[in-house]
């Protein structure tokens, strides 16, 4: 018998190990309240690795009235710049990647947190497509329903890893760092995602209903709904020219202004001409994310706005 239970140790103990290390390491800071000095050493791997629950479980912990919902342009507008520039506290919800159906699943999850009083949603046309669906965070609403998943969770089992790593050999980790120089990212860009949301497109009709669903409730409980086109470079914004697509920008135009105010920076001026203000087509550099944060929570004259 006592053969059996030695057995039956060394065969649990490389889990039992693993289960501590998860626990010590705590890379989404689920388990115990970290510092945000802890948690910021953290983000670098753990963030990327899985965007949603590393929010959703910031939020939880400390939600605020005020929220940004978006993709990764969106997520460019840092709390700390929104701050500075207009003086008002949000809580950044954007995602890389971001999808219709994240944010709308975030909304809800969001005003069940707390009473929210100002919704700014960035929602870019390449995203209003109905085949551009995918959601990961009923991922992170698993994560917070049952805690214990957390142990035997991929992205946390992989960041857990990542910080070992880092902690025994002293090298910073990098996750999601382009491989190519700055002119050839740009024309990847152009051409295969520029492809992916407007060569391939359907109507969302399922997506309008049910934001739609959320601006009654903002209306209902007096929640400032706004949405942003954030600005794109203009070589972008041809690529709905060249795939054929003008019909169905003016339709989501006007959906969206059905919905709330809308602050549209889809245009042609000094904001989206000038290749120096961008990374790549899709994604601004700050000076212009300042501009839009001036406009939608300020003023500086810059986006059409409709109500």
């Amino acid at each position: 018998m006592q053969a059996f239970f030695q057995k039956l140790f060394l065969f649990a103990l490389p889990f039992l190990l693993g289960i501590a290390g998860i626990v010590w390491l705590d890379p989404y800071g689920f388990i115990g309240a970290d510092s945000p000095e802890e948690m910021e050493s953290r983000k670098h791997i753990a963030f990327p690795l899985n965007y949603t629950f590393w929010k959703y479980n910031q939020y939880r912990q400390q939600p605020k009235p005020n929220i940004l919902l978006g993709d990764s342009r969106m997520e460019a507008l840092t709390e700390e710049q929104v701050r500075e520039v207009s003086g008002k506290d949000y809580f950044n919800f954007a995602y890389g990647g971001g999808t219709v159906p994240e944010m709308i699943q975030t909304f809800w999850f969001a005003s069940q947190q707390t009473q929210l009083k100002k919704v700014v949603m960035g929602l870019n046309f390449g995203r209003y497509n109905a085949f551009v669906k995918e959601n990961r965070c009923q991922e992170a609403q698993n994560l917070l329903d049952y805690p214990y998943m957390y142990l035997f969770n991929q992205s946390v089992l992989k960041s857990s890893f990542y910080l070992m790593k880092e902690k025994l050999g002293g090298t910073k980790t990098q996750i999601g760092k382009p491989l190519m120089d700055r002119e050839a990212f740009w024309e990847h860009q152009l051409d295969f995602l520029a492809r992916r949301f407007y060569q391939e497109y359907a109507y969302p009709e399922s997506f309008f209903h049910q934001l739609k669903e959320i601006a009654d409730y903002c209306a209902t409980h007096e929640i400032a709904l706004s949405f942003v086109i954030l600005p794109t470079h203009a070589e972008l914004q041809d690529q709905i020219i060249r795939y054929g697509r003008q019909q169905e920008l003016t339709k989501y135009k006007a959906d969206l202004h059905l919905l709330g105010r809308v602050y549209d920076f889809h245009q042609k001026n000094e904001l989206t001409l000038d290749k120096e203000r961008y990374k790549d087509p899709f994604h601004f550099k700050p000076e212009v994310g300042e501009v839009v944060i001036k406009e939608v929570i300020g003023t500086c004259g810059m986006a059409q706005v409709v109500d």
